[in-house]
């Protein structure tokens, strides 16, 4: 509560005097840019605010498992996004939400090249639009879609880790030095076990199931069908990454994850060409619409996605899977810069993903989406592979966090 009691004697100390009214103001100043730490007991420190932010949390997760199919509902994410709807509620309750906050353009945030956050953000403002008759901003979205960035991080691929055999000719001491730094360099999670044996014994990989083996002789005294690296006595930075990259990134689960978003050559587009927004938006309406109903959802969707999905040039298009007769994913690139909503855009993304009971499959879409939107050259790329299915992964590959 906006009193005065124990209220510092600072101000009084630098000679100027300020009263009641222009302290309490400075005091909605604070809350209203407050940024709260994970550790704040909401329900304690803004007991006129904290309810009503569950409430309103829990609703908005609902609403985006119906629509999405993506379940963040949990007690832990109910409270998160209640913690940063706090500054937000308080503009509200007290009138202020036309304020220099409405005025902060998130154009140039990075925030925004995480368009499936801008969704659930955006689906988050207009729920607390309604609700209290306000009009919230550009920068209040931005402000939410920080929590499902943060949501969307913290989900992990599946992965199983690796069973490897390492044979070093120098004898057990000198692949103890081997396995030693491997285990030291990598997560513990990566490998289920590193066996040493004698370089030859061979057999024992192929008859006992390891999925790589690790040597440091001529590949040609080799003669089994286990996949191997082969390293020196003492690893150097690039045997390292080799590891990572054949070995340690083979664990993650994600063949099946790029099966399902449906790559097809005649989903990636050079040099497209179309009028303007409404021919856009009818083409691909017919092209993945099952019904006239969904023809309409999907045209009118199209044509209303606004700049908050246009981050460096790149428009991010989300469809919902339920409008659409199969998983989309698709790129264009277009022939010449267009218009749209008075922001240029080069190169156009849209997808129409299921998600339901798929967390990895949103973390998959959202690393290629934030890898896009940074650099185009990895979309002209993708344009342009002979396999689509070997570039994901590749671009995954040097995205993942191990």
């Amino acid at each position: 509560p906006l009193d005065g009691a124990n209220r510092p004697n600072g101000i009084e100390k630098i000679d100027f005097y300020l009263d009641e009214d222009e302290i309490n103001c400075i005091e909605l100043l604070i809350l209203i840019w407050r940024d709260l730490r994970s550790d704040v007991d909401i329900v304690n420190d803004y007991p006129l605010l904290s309810d009503e932010a569950k409430i309103i949390a829990e609703d908005v997760l609902w609403i985006i498992k119906d629509r999405s199919g993506i379940d963040f509902v949990s007690d832990d994410n109910i409270m998160r996004l209640a913690r940063n709807l706090i500054p937000i509620l308080a503009k509200v309750y007290f009138n202020i939400y036309k304020t220099i906050t409405s005025q902060i353009s998130v154009s140039r945030g990075t925030i925004k090249r995480s368009s499936l956050s801008m969704l659930f953000a955006s689906i988050c403002v207009k729920y607390i639009n309604h609700k209290y008759d306000v009009e919230l901003s550009d920068f209040d979205i931005s402000r939410i879609a920080i929590v499902f960035v943060h949501l969307i991080d913290l989900i992990e691929f599946d992965y199983i880790p690796r069973n490897v055999i390492l044979y070093i000719n120098t004898g057990f001491e000198g692949a103890e030095i081997v396995r030693d730094k491997i285990i030291r360099h990598f997560h513990e999670k990566c490998f289920n076990k590193i066996d040493i044996y004698g370089y030859y014994e061979g057999r024992i990989a192929e008859k006992n199931g390891y999925d790589y083996a690790i040597m440091n002789f001529k590949e040609f005294s080799y003669r089994y069908d286990t996949p191997y690296v082969h390293v020196s006595q003492i690893l150097s930075a690039d045997e390292i990454e080799e590891i990572r990259q054949k070995i340690v990134f083979s664990g993650y689960q994600l063949d099946d994850l790029i099966i399902d978003l449906n790559l097809r050559k005649e989903h990636f587009h050079k040099d497209y060409k179309f009028t303007d927004k409404n021919e856009f938006a009818s083409s691909l309406a017919f092209e993945l619409a099952g019904t006239i109903k969904d023809y309409r959802l999907i045209y009118d969707h199209i044509n209303s996605v606004d700049k908050n999905f246009i981050t460096n040039e790149v428009l991010s298009i989300i469809i919902e899977r339920s409008w659409t007769s199969k998983n989309y994913f698709g790129l264009y690139q277009l022939n010449k810069p267009i218009i749209w909503n008075d922001r240029t855009v080069k190169y156009i993304l849209v997808s129409a993903i299921d998600y339901r009971d798929n967390l990895a499959m949103v973390k998959l879409f959202d690393m290629l989406n934030m890898e896009f939107t940074y650099d185009h050259s990895k979309m002209d790329e993708l344009i342009d592979a002979f396999d689509y299915f070997e570039a994901i992964k590749d671009i995954v590959r040097k995205n993942i966090t191990m």
